[in-house]
């Protein structure tokens, strides 16, 4: 109901939102904080207009995808010898992935064509995050962009009436996940991500088999 409410005002929203935080001519530095406040606020805005946010994903998942792989500062104490991590920089890992994650869901087949660009970006941060929530959040992000190719390959199927269809490109998206998602399970020792990680690889195969099989919706022949 929400996009039928206020569907026109999000529009001009998320334009005046492009215009000075996501266009690379205008846009504020990267450490400024009310940009990654846009950032939120442009992807509930793309919670409530689903696929109409669709234009609007050429500006708005670049720099998601580049926080997300942005690796924070390291930093050895000479007089302690401890490792000092820039905690503001794993936050803003951590909230980049879920944010792409929250497209993904938001806008389902819409989202495919960014689904490649987002698996490379998210699937080394399964293993390599210094942040538990931070690989948590990966590889829950992980199955739902596998998802976005799995329901794009059913509407092209459904538009072009073919009952029977290769899902070519779910497959692909699957086996890569698949290995980020299985190094992550070995690599894991931590009970929240592990377990994540097994609900993720879960749901990954789930939807990899269910399209190898599936046909288009009923009443779309």
């Amino acid at each position: 109901a929400g996009r039928e409410v206020f569907g026109a005002d999000a529009l001009e929203l998320v334009e005046v939102a492009e215009a000075h935080y996501l266009d690379p001519r205008r846009r504020r530095p990267e450490d400024d904080p009310e940009r990654g406040a846009a950032l939120k606020s442009l992807v509930l805005v793309a919670t409530c207009l689903r696929a109409d946010f669709a234009p609007f994903l050429d500006a708005l998942v670049p720099p998601l995808l580049e926080a997300a792989a942005t690796a924070p500062d390291v930093v050895v104490d000479d007089a302690e010898g401890d490792v000092v991590v820039r905690t503001e920089a794993l936050e803003e890992q951590a909230t980049a992935v879920a944010l792409v994650e929250r497209l993904a869901d938001a806008l389902g087949a819409r989202f495919a064509d960014y689904v490649e660009s987002c698996l490379v970006a998210i699937a080394p941060l399964a293993t390599a995050s210094l942040a538990d929530d931070v690989r948590q959040r990966a590889v829950v992000a992980l199955a739902g962009l596998v998802g976005c190719v799995a329901a794009k390959e059913r509407d092209d199927a459904a538009l072009l009436r073919r009952p029977a269809y290769e899902p070519a490109a779910t497959r692909a998206a699957a086996v890569f996940a698949l290995a980020a998602l299985l190094e992550a399970l070995a690599a894991e020792e931590e009970p929240e991500p592990r377990l994540a990680a097994l609900q993720a690889l879960r749901a990954t195969i789930e939807v990899a088999s269910r399209t190898a099989y599936a046909e288009p919706p009923r009443g779309s022949l």
